[in-house]
């Protein structure tokens, strides 16, 4: 990632090891207009709830608890890292590629979805039994 965000200088962040917390994590899910979240493994997904409910447009392996919100989400068909990344990339490259129209139509939608802790934990319960 850090490679992409030499590529973009000025337009991606995404410094190695951090970890945000109160106001900087604020400011931050404030700032972007998109959200990263390559996980191989993703059980529950509280990434793309937060950073949507902020506006933002995830993109996304469509993996475990991940494709709730609205993005833009890819599917593998092997855990090479060259099927990996070509997959990320195209994903990348398409979400920034989308008019700005239909962004704000995603992050709109993703503002308005809602998911009721009982429902949530009845769904997570008959993935895992």
């Amino acid at each position: 990632l850090v490679e992409v965000a030499a590529g973009f200088p000025g337009r991606v962040y995404a410094p190695p090891g951090k970890y945000f917390s109160g106001e900087e994590k604020e400011l931050l899910l404030a700032a972007a207009d998109f959200c990263l979240v390559p996980s191989r493994f993703e059980p529950c997904g509280l990434v793309d709830i937060e950073f949507g409910w902020n506006g933002c447009v995830i993109i996304g392996h469509d993996t475990g608890g991940l494709g709730k919100m609205p993005g833009v989400y890819y599917s593998v068909e092997s855990s090479a890292s060259k099927h990996l990344a070509a997959k990320l990339a195209a994903a990348v490259l398409e979400a920034v590629g989308l008019p700005k129209q239909q962004v704000d139509a995603l992050a709109a939608e993703a503002l308005s979805r809602r998911f009721p802790t009982d429902v949530m934990m009845e769904k997570y319960q008959s993935q895992w039994n």
